[in-house]
């Protein structure tokens, strides 16, 4: 059934056969396409929200929004390097610059990320206060400068073409005097005081690239994973707890990734690790090297919850998680089944594999009995 569900879509459907006309003919030279599979659940959860984009998005008559079915059109998804879904790519036809988006799936998020690369690599502002509420999901660098200070203009630019993969956004504005500022969180900024050149812009914006306490995106979750460190993340139901934690963070440990999710029922990652809406407040840490965490849900003062991190992050002996070891990719399986909602389905695969354990071990000492040599009185 979930395949009828996305027969009929609002966007411009691209398959093998049009993909070269629709993107070499267009008249708009900017595309924004969104890659689904007719299996995937997030993507008919998504599906509303996006054909709300394609129908009263403020940019639509400049940008051409697509879709691909990745199922029938497996060969344009390998072309884009798709290895998830829903995924969403801006695509500038003329200057062939793609980019994946890695923000947060709602529809305020995903028009600036358009108005993003309409203006990339930076966005032309008169007032930066209406953009400062977006550290909830982005950092933001501001650079203020004169109107004949283009090196300075040059040199930011080069700066947020690097990191355009990033969430990260870049705006600039006139003013006499030149300043180069980040906004980490509503009441947190960072002024870039070293000499002015490359090496040292680039070593600022890779410094506060993510805001105080970002979004958890696929992205953060493999950046986490791939330099091996301990994620925190703080499992929320509203932006007044989001705010009550960012206002934390500067007090808790170092050397940690923050992050923050909105709690949805239905997020498989916070059902494989067993987070329920009881729980709501919560942090749990995450060690997604070595596939274990362990989730801290009561309402204590910001010394017990940071000594709380540190005693954990140094003994995780009772971590919870399949871990590394021969069995975890069969205990990941159990996990996967119950955040699918087959809980019952884990119950009986763990007991059958009980079962048939049992029996390989009844039989072999059987064997052994039988072959044992009997002793001569």
């Amino acid at each position: 059934m979930l395949y009828y569900f996305f027969i009929f879509s609002l966007s411009l459907s691209i398959n093998d056969d049009n993909i070269d006309s629709i993107i070499g003919n267009n008249t708009n030279r900017y595309f924004l396409i969104e890659f689904w599979s007719p299996y995937c659940s997030h993507c008919q959860k998504f599906k509303p929200k996006w054909e709300s984009l394609v129908k009263n998005s403020v940019f639509k008559e400049n940008v051409t929004l697509c879709d691909v079915n990745c199922i029938s059109n497996e060969k344009i998804c390998k072309r884009f390097g798709v290895n998830a879904y829903p995924s969403i790519l801006w695509l500038h036809s003329e200057a062939n610059r793609s980019v994946f988006y890695h923000g947060t799936m709602e529809i305020d998020d995903i028009e600036y990320f358009i108005l993003k690369n309409i203006q990339y690599p930076m966005l032309m502002i008169d007032n930066i206060e209406p953009y400062i509420s977006y550290t909830n999901v982005s950092s933001i660098f501001h650079l203020m400068v004169p109107s004949n200070d283009t090196h300075s203009i040059s040199l930011i630019k080069s700066a947020a073409e690097k990191v355009q993969q990033s969430s990260a956004r870049f705006m600039y504005s006139y003013n006499d005097n030149l300043q180069f500022r980040v906004y980490t969180y509503l009441t947190i900024h960072h002024d870039f005081v070293e000499e002015w050149n490359p090496e040292n812009i680039n070593k600022f914006v890779d410094m506060h690239i993510l805001p105080i306490l970002p979004p958890l995106t696929g992205l953060l979750f493999d950046t986490i994973r791939e330099t091996k460190s301990i994620g925190a993340l703080f499992f929320i139901s509203n932006f007044s707890q989001y705010s009550r934690f960012a206002s934390m963070i500067s007090l808790l440990p170092e050397k940690i990734q923050y992050a923050y999710s909105i709690y949805n029922h239905d997020d498989f990652f916070a059902k494989f690790i067993g987070i329920k809406k009881r729980d709501i407040p919560c942090l749990a840490l995450v060690n997604i090297t070595k596939q274990k965490w362990i989730k801290f849900n009561q309402n204590t003062q910001i010394e017990q919850l940071s000594n709380w991190i540190k005693e954990k992050i140094k003994n995780q002996e009772k971590w919870k998680g399949p871990g590394d070891g021969a069995l975890s990719s069969l205990i990941i399986n159990f996990y996967s089944l119950r955040a699918h909602g087959g809980f019952t389905y884990a119950i009986v695969l763990i007991s059958l594999l009980f079962s048939v354990s049992v029996s390989v071990f009844i039989i072999y000492d059987l064997i052994r009995i039988v072959k044992e040599p009997k002793k001569i009185e």
